[in-house]
């Protein structure tokens, strides 16, 4: 597999690595080239939370409202089967409206009030009559509602409420980026992994702050 670590601004690309994987340690030698921002925009992936946290401990971290809402509704699916989950898909899917510190604060009210609603249903137990294993009844639900709890706490779903130059997902990475790197490869099957990792590059260079000046040198050359 080809995995390739990139980075970003809302103007151009400003980094990246090829890796064997999306692990803690690639990211943490990744990140480490960057001086700490104020901000950052990513997906819940775990190396890479954990690799923010540890490399730039002060940056203040957006996650990508639309992984949350995609991860939340794989656990719930989009048609739950009892009340609790049909409304608690109902709120997840209202963070992706967000546009104002008076929406958190009603969407927030919102989940407070889904949470009292619903607290004894999410937490029953049913009891394995052969083993006598005790395990929740609603696990997916459970689950789904405990990450968006801790994600709530842990203040990083909307940060982009603070600075107009952040924004709530990072599909400046994922629609900007890797979906036109996935649609080169398609185009170009049976290239050997030299030939698709001078395809990447080429078309990172391109969307990099470097790409003016170099072709600007090369015209002055022909000149």
């Amino acid at each position: 597999n080809l995995t390739v670590l990139i980075a970003r601004t809302k103007d151009s690309v400003i980094g990246y690595s090829f890796a064997p994987s999306e692990s803690y340690t690639e990211w943490t030698r990744f990140l480490s080239k960057f001086m700490p921002p104020e901000y950052v925009v990513c997906d819940g992936q775990k190396g890479l939370k954990r690799a923010i946290r540890d490399v730039w401990p002060c940056t203040k971290v957006q996650r990508c409202l639309f992984h949350v809402w995609y991860s939340l509704k794989c656990k719930l699916t989009l048609n739950p089967e009892t009340g609790a989950g049909i409304e608690l898909l109902r709120l997840v899917g209202l963070l992706l409206k967000i546009k104002s510190k008076y929406d958190k604060d009603r969407r927030l009210n919102l989940y407070q009030q889904w949470h009292t609603k619903f607290d004894d249903f999410i937490n029953e137990k049913t009891v394995n009559k052969i083993t006598g294993e005790v395990f929740p009844t609603h696990e997916r639900l459970k689950s789904a509602a405990y990450n968006l709890g801790k994600l709530i706490k842990s203040n990083c779903l909307f940060v982009f409420l603070e600075c107009d130059e952040v924004d709530s997902t990072n599909n400046l990475v994922e629609g900007g980026i890797n979906s036109p790197i996935r649609d080169l490869l398609r185009s170009h099957r049976g290239a050997s992994i030299n030939h698709r990792i001078l395809i990447i590059k080429i078309y990172l260079l391109k969307r990099s702050k470097y790409w003016h000046s170099i072709t600007n040198k090369l015209y002055k050359k022909k000149d």
